[in-house]
């Protein structure tokens, strides 16, 4: 029996390179040596817990404790390239694992791969596996470059040793000789440690208390467009905050700069359409997406955080949300940063933070009508010289 060797987390650590050109070779998982191997550097936008096994493209990203584990069962076929990953500020050394030993194991002509036109290989869509040559590393990949993809592959002896050590986030999916194994299951039959009777349990999820999305459907929270005391009254009531006086009287003097001022270089939408609403329907919608169950607004190492619900939505900052400390006497304007899955201060006040937004979006859209007219007269000499 064979292995198919790779990470089994649920986790997707927003890896981005320091300097993108570094990491444009694609050798890796082929079993051909990097010519110039360079000392990279990530960054990880999650706070999550980094795992043993991370994945960039084609790259696979290995913790020192697994390295050793790797280099205890096939101490030479395999190159580890020391990198970095910093995430919020700490640097973790990890390694990029070129594994370079090749096996011929996949029955090309049984096994079903879509190819382009000119026979390049683009998707595997089933595999059909030969008899593993006498040849063969306990590590290798599979084929070479001939698949859409390289498939880390191990033997049985070097799988048992490697899920003895215990790691919970990579896994191993069995490989059957002789039969055809459809792409599905290879996606589906991850196994943490297939050699033990007692099943592996997970490390336990914490409990999280979401609130009840129904609550946010009351006809109650339906009064009409504007935020009379009813309507503050039945928010107070479904979202169990109490909006601050400060708030309440900017919505009934909204400033009409924001009724003035375009969203869109059309000039057709306001601000006060969608990025800050005045209307009351909006505001109670918008909060009551960001608390819906399992949502990603936030997290820690641990994973997914629900919405503070101290934090009162008011107004769209493009895939981010502008909002209010309901318990603080402070008139702070935070923004949400979903990529760093952070809420950071953006304004002392309201004050402050409709002329920062209008300022923002003033100067973004003067910015587009200058390209819009520098690719205006592009066309036109284009069309001139044409002509």
């Amino acid at each position: 029996m064979l292995y198919l060797l790779e990470d089994n987390a649920d986790y997707d650590a927003r890896l981005e390179p320091i300097v993108e050109k570094q990491v444009s070779d694609m050798s890796y998982r082929r079993g051909i040596p990097v010519a110039e191997p360079k000392h990279w550097t990530f960054t990880a936008a999650s706070p999550r817990r980094l795992t043993n096994w991370l994945s960039f493209g084609s790259h696979d990203l290995i913790s020192k404790p697994l390295r050793d584990v790797l280099l205890e069962v096939m101490p030479e076929g395999i190159d580890f390239y020391p990198i970095t990953v910093v995430q919020k500020g700490k640097e973790h050394p990890y390694f990029d694992m070129n594994v370079l030993t090749i096996a011929d194991v996949v029955d090309m002509d049984r096994s079903g791969i879509e190819r382009l036109s000119s026979g390049h290989p683009i998707r595997l869509q089933s595999l059909h596996l030969k008899p593993l040559p006498e040849s063969a590393t306990p590590i290798f990949v599979a084929n070479g470059d001939t698949l859409p993809f390289g498939l880390l592959c191990v033997t049985e002896p070097a799988a048992a040793n490697i899920a003895a050590a215990g790691f919970l986030d990579i896994a191993f999916t069995p490989l059957p000789v002789g039969q055809n194994i459809p792409e599905r299951v290879l996606r589906t039959s991850k196994a943490i440690n297939p050699f033990s009777d007692t099943p592996v349990q997970p490390p336990p999820q914490r409990e999280i208390s979401w609130p009840d999305p129904e609550i946010f459907t009351s006809p109650s929270l339906r009064l009409g467009p504007e935020m009379t005391d009813v309507q503050v009254q039945a928010i107070h009531e479904a979202f169990g905050i109490q909006l601050p006086d400060y708030y309440i009287q900017f919505l009934r003097n909204y400033p009409a700069i924001l009724d003035t001022t375009p969203s869109d270089h059309r000039g057709k939408t306001p601000l006060s359409a969608r990025d800050v609403p005045k209307d009351a329907g909006q505001l109670i919608e918008m909060n009551a997406n960001v608390r819906q169950p399992g949502s990603i607004w936030l997290e820690d190492e641990d994973g997914d955080l629900p919405w503070p619900a101290n934090l009162w939505v008011i107004g769209d900052a493009s895939s981010d949300y502008y909002c209010i400390d309901t318990n603080s006497t402070e008139q702070t304007v935070y923004v949400s940063d979903h990529e760093n899955a952070a809420i950071v201060p953006w304004a002392a006040s309201l004050e402050e933070f409709v002329s920062r937004l209008v300022e923002k979006i003033t100067a973004i859209l003067e910015q587009v009508r200058e390209e819009r007219k520098s690719s205006a007269a592009f066309a036109r000499s284009l069309r001139n010289s044409l002509d």
